[in-house]
């Protein structure tokens, strides 16, 4: 079982990932109202929606984690193991830095791999834009 602050900074569908810290964002934003009446449009306020997360996944080769130690799984593992949630149908638990619980949806999945013809096929390094919204 992934530990936060220890072996990973966040964890979703069970496996604990490393992000980029500057990258993790959450809006939360405000559900309002349009009614048009005889003296004009009218606006409620009906309060803060659902939250959604932004965050890039480092899934690289030779990663430590908090405590030095190697990561066993390669980026390659790191984005199969997105993958694999992504296509999951069903909401997923997520577990963020401050170690809040959610249940989420898988938004969307967009990964980069920065130089690709100077790394070696077999250990590509990914970097993952993740958005997840509450469920």
């Amino acid at each position: 079982m992934p530990v936060l602050g220890l072996d990973c900074a966040l964890i979703l569908d069970g496996q604990g990932y490393f992000i980029d810290p500057a990258s993790f964002q959450v809006a939360r934003p405000r559900i309002h109202a349009a009614t048009v009446t005889l003296g004009g449009i009218r606006f409620a306020d009906l309060g803060p929606g659902k939250r959604q997360w932004t965050f890039v996944v480092l899934a690289h080769q030779d990663m430590r984690t908090y405590a030095g130690q190697w990561v066993s799984l390669s980026g390659e593992q790191y984005r199969a193991a997105l993958k694999s949630s992504y296509e999951k149908l069903t909401t997923l638990p997520f577990t963020d830095p401050k170690g809040d619980s959610y249940t989420v949806h898988f938004l969307d999945m967009t990964y980069a791999i920065p130089d690709v013809n100077a790394q070696a096929a077999s250990q590509l390094q990914y970097s993952i834009h993740v958005t997840l919204l509450e469920a």
